[in-house]
């Protein structure tokens, strides 16, 4: 991963209504967090002479399933049906990788994530602005993702810096 310049590789299987679709999806998303706050406010953390302290650096796996990018407070809907999308848009063999992503954009990116109003409750809406990258392709859409997620003491924030 590292002669590739990769920092993440997420694998899984997304299942609905017994119907496997499986993922993986080995990402260059090179980013800068901090400075980190814990969820009160408190930044950072002190190490007083001849002590330990224990902090947690935290990633959030859920991140690439928010229909956003999150800015503060977080009002997210959390959603993998994409990942079935992502599978009928590049010919339905039950797996979707990185190059997949890759080649996912315009109209495809759209029905994937749909930023307009939903034509029916409970439809998917995404907000794609907000991402560090700008979203031409789904594979930004997960790099966008997967820089966001870190975070300090739990749910402590942490301003993210996209690296090239």
């Amino acid at each position: 991963m590292s002669d590739a310049g990769l920092t993440y590789l997420v694998a899984g299987e997304a299942t609905k209504d017994s119907v496997a679709i499986t993922f993986e999806f080995a990402v260059p998303a090179k980013t800068h967090f901090g400075p980190c706050e814990a969820e009160e406010g408190a930044p950072g953390f002190v190490v007083v002479e001849g002590t330990d302290t224990v902090v947690a650096a935290t990633i959030h796996g859920d991140h690439l399933f928010f229909n956003g990018f999150p800015s503060g407070a977080e009002i997210t809907e959390r959603r993998a049906d994409w990942i079935r999308l992502a599978d009928e848009a590049t010919g339905g063999d039950g797996h979707v990788d990185t190059d997949d992503l890759a080649g996912i954009a315009g109209t495809d990116l759209e029905v994937l994530f749909p930023t307009g109003a939903p034509a029916n409750e409970g439809d998917a809406q995404y907000f794609l602005a907000g991402s560090p990258v700008p979203v031409n392709t789904a594979l930004d859409f997960v790099v966008g993702q997967l820089s966001t997620q870190g975070h300090f003491q739990g749910e402590g924030e942490c301003p993210w810096e996209l690296l090239d």
